[in-house]
């Protein structure tokens, strides 16, 4: 570049003219542009350095946070977090110390208050325990008293039938017996049995068959077919003073004219019902229980109302029977 001073042809004074080499402005101008690009690489090089460092200080905190609360987790122990950065993050973690500090507390609470209520709750239960055994011991000791003054009331009455010398007041008496005999042995179970409020069905009627036959002379086929049955006591002593009447009703009167006398007794439930059947293969029952009036047909009336039942008697092929229907109320299956 250089300036040339020329004379003016229409005014007088200097023109300043300027000429330029291209090549060296190119090279000058590509010598800029490196300077340029130099630069500005450098300055983005420097801040994205910033801006990771920036990032790192403040993701690092949070991960560090992040780690401890997850072993927090897997733990299950809450521990403060020392946690070293600018005024926010170390705000962030004075306020999650803080917090955890207060579930521990509460944790704390929590644990005594559960150690104070279980030991309570121990104490409860001795004492209830207690209380059971007590009254384990009762019901046990009032069966057994019951069952032995059921007997002697037993042992009474046979002593009183022997010194009357009507027929009719000895049957009577050992009628009455039976059944005090079959409300004995209902005791008897029930003080074996371990919660004393329900007995084995099938049991306790096996073991009625049984005191009949030591207590009569008459060779009578005794067939029963029983479901694994619970009953209550009170649908047991039903079952059995019903049961005890159609036997000795049986027993006396129904044979006079069989020759192989047969009782059955079957004890089923559907699920919704019990069903009590007891037949006998003789002839006359039906036409004597026709009698309303009679004491056995009252024991029956009363207490298939109280099992909440109905009856029937039936005569069926070669035989009478007579079927008690009543649900299941109070009643375990087995």
């Amino acid at each position: 570049m250089f300036l040339e001073m020329r004379e003016a042809e229409y005014f007088k004074g200097y023109v300043l003219q300027i000429v330029s080499n291209s090549s060296l402005l190119d090279t000058l101008t590509n010598q800029e542009f490196k300077r340029f690009l130099i630069i500005l690489l450098c300055s983005l090089l420097i801040t994205v350095l910033l801006i990771m460092l920036i990032t790192y200080k403040i993701t690092r905190p949070l991960n560090i946070l992040t780690s401890k609360i997850s072993e927090m987790s897997r733990t299950n122990m809450l521990k403060e977090v020392k946690i070293v950065g600018n005024s926010n993050t170390t705000k962030l973690s004075n306020e999650f110390n803080i917090l955890t500090n207060q579930i521990n507390g509460f944790q704390h609470a929590l644990e005594r208050k559960i150690t104070e209520r279980t030991s309570e709750l121990n104490l409860k239960n001795e004492e209830l325990e207690k209380l059971i055994n007590e009254r384990d011991v009762l019901f046990k000791e009032t069966h057994h008293r019951i069952k032995n003054n059921l007997q002697i009331i037993a042992s009474l009455l046979r002593l009183q039938s022997n010194s009357v010398a009507s027929q009719e007041a000895q049957e009577a008496f050992k009628n009455s017996v039976s059944r005090v005999q079959a409300m004995a042995l209902l005791h008897e179970k029930l003080h074996q049995n371990s919660n004393y409020i329900s007995i084995d069905a099938q049991t306790y009627l096996s073991e009625i068959v049984e005191l009949f036959k030591n207590s009569t002379d008459t060779k009578i086929e005794i067939q029963m077919q029983a479901m694994d049955l619970v009953l209550s006591s009170s649908q047991a002593i039903s079952i059995g003073l019903i049961f005890n009447e159609f036997m000795t009703n049986s027993i006396k009167h129904a044979f006079k004219e069989t020759k192989q006398p047969t009782i059955t007794i079957d004890l089923i439930t559907n699920g919704q019902e019990i069903i009590f059947s007891m037949f006998n293969n003789g002839k006359e029952l039906i036409q004597r229980e026709k009698n309303k009036d009679s004491l056995g047909m009252t024991i029956i009336d009363s207490f298939t109302d109280k099992l909440n039942g109905q009856y029937r008697f039936q005569t069926i092929e070669g035989g009478v029977e007579l079927k008690i229907t009543f649900p299941t109320v109070d009643l375990e299956i087995k």
